[in-house]
């Protein structure tokens, strides 16, 4: 209740919660994008605290952390305005090295989309606690339709795969897909990927980012 439209003409941004974990960013991005745009939204996805928080286990500084953990965590907060709120110095070099090469991906590939895109949810809401959606999935939208980003996400609790349809796509265009992580290419006419969608396999706290561009005539 501290977000409104009274405030946001004053502001550049709003800062979304303190508290910081997964179904909880997803859940505030599912109802926040009802009323603002991605690029006024701002959350951490992990946060620092002094002292113990309930639901965020999230560490950083876990030596049984995986890679494909530390994305998840990082591209929910990459679905709006971004930042960090932990010590990064002191966090091991290959995780400095991991989130180098997400800020760049932000910089060059996310931001333009949440900048201007709009906004398609693909999956129903994940809530907090285990409850609602445990797949999430994203849909950012040029405006003029030619570029497409989409993030999708598998909860704890999610099956390991599931269909995802796009939308707002033009059904007689052929569109070249690139899955991110996989670095694979392929094309699909904007039909099929409204219709048959997309089938994605994730682990557990798996992520994926997915750009789909329309080809020129």
């Amino acid at each position: 209740m501290r977000i409104d439209l009274g405030i946001m003409r004053h502001t550049h941004l709003t800062f979304l919660s303190d508290p910081d974990w997964p179904e909880h960013g997803l859940q505030l991005l599912w109802g926040a994008t009802t009323m603002l745009p991605p690029n006024q939204l701002l959350h951490w996805g992990f946060s620092e605290w002094h002292g113990h928080h309930p639901h965020q286990t999230f560490d950083p500084r876990d030596p049984g952390l995986r890679p494909h953990q530390l994305d998840f965590y990082r591209r929910i907060a990459m679905l709006g305005a971004t930042g960090f709120s932990c010590g990064l110095p002191n966090l091991p070099a290959w995780v400095r090295d991991r989130l180098r090469a997400q800020v760049r991906a932000y910089q060059e590939l996310v931001r333009p989309f949440v900048r201007t895109a709009d906004v398609h949810r693909l999956t129903g809401a994940p809530r907090r606690f285990g409850e609602g959606e445990r797949w999430a999935a994203v849909q950012y939208a040029q405006p003029d339709g030619g570029a497409h980003l989409v993030f999708v996400f598998r909860l704890s609790g999610g099956e390991p795969s599931r269909r995802i349809r796009l939308h707002a796509l033009d059904p007689t265009a052929s569109y070249d897909v690139h899955w991110s992580d996989r670095d694979h290419d392929e094309a699909r006419m904007g039909a099929a990927l409204m219709d048959d969608g997309l089938t994605v396999e994730l682990p557990e706290e798996g992520s994926e980012l997915v750009v789909v561009r329309r080809r020129s005539a």
